[in-house]
């Protein structure tokens, strides 16, 4: 077990520098992690410059290394702790850890069992960052005014009453379409018919006109 632990961390230190007292070394189990986070990060362009630290307050076990940006127009120091499948580590132990190591955010390199690793970023989201400046993964920042816009156009304006105007000029509508059409039937069924009226109407004036022909042929 002591050759194998040798053996990890001469291969850890060719990847990353290693604390100068060598009486605190890594237990077997925590310099695999350490090793496989190494040889993950030691694959990337945009990491470069680890080295392995232990904090003694939590006993871990992390690694420090320069992080550039993606366009590499900036670089900062970031952390990475290394876990296994079936470690766990609480919002509340994360936070603590910022603060105790003076950083915003932490990585975290998920090991697993093959020896791959997933490197995950916990820190707090910047929405007021200006947008150039804010990274794709955060959410999106906007105004109040939009938001309040956005709301007030999504939702039916009420009244005192509580009514929706939306819903209440919807329902005059419709009521005034259904009076339209009783008041069109009504009329239509008092009012006679033009083709009936017009032989009745005929057949008067006749009667009138044959009155007079009638009179002057006896005098």
């Amino acid at each position: 077990m002591a050759a194998e632990l040798d053996t990890v961390l001469q291969l850890l230190r060719e990847g990353a520098s290693f604390p100068a007292d060598k009486e605190q070394q890594p237990l077997p189990e925590e310099a695999l992690k350490l090793y496989f986070a190494v040889h993950r990060l030691s694959q990337e362009d945009r990491w470069g410059s680890l080295a392995v630290f232990h904090h003694a307050p939590m006993n871990l076990w992390g690694l420090r290394g320069a992080h550039f940006a993606e366009g590499f127009e900036t670089c900062a120091m970031e952390v990475v702790i290394p876990l296994g499948t079936h470690d766990a580590i609480s919002l509340d132990k994360h936070e603590a850890l910022s603060r105790e190591l003076g950083v915003e955010g932490i990585f975290y390199a998920l090991v697993d069992a093959d020896g791959s690793v997933v490197l995950y970023e916990l820190r707090p989201p910047r929405l007021w960052a200006p947008t150039d400046l804010r990274p794709l993964c955060d959410p999106a920042f906007l105004e109040p005014a939009v938001l309040a816009a956005a709301s007030g156009d999504a939702q039916p304006e009420e009244d005192q009453s509580g009514w929706s105007t939306r819903g209440r000029r919807g329902a005059g509508k419709e009521a005034k379409g259904r009076a339209a059409t009783t008041a069109k039937k009504r009329r239509q069924s008092r009012s006679p018919r033009r083709d009936s009226g017009a032989p009745s109407q005929a057949a008067g004036s006749e009667g009138r006109a044959s009155e007079p022909s009638g009179h002057r042929s006896g005098t």
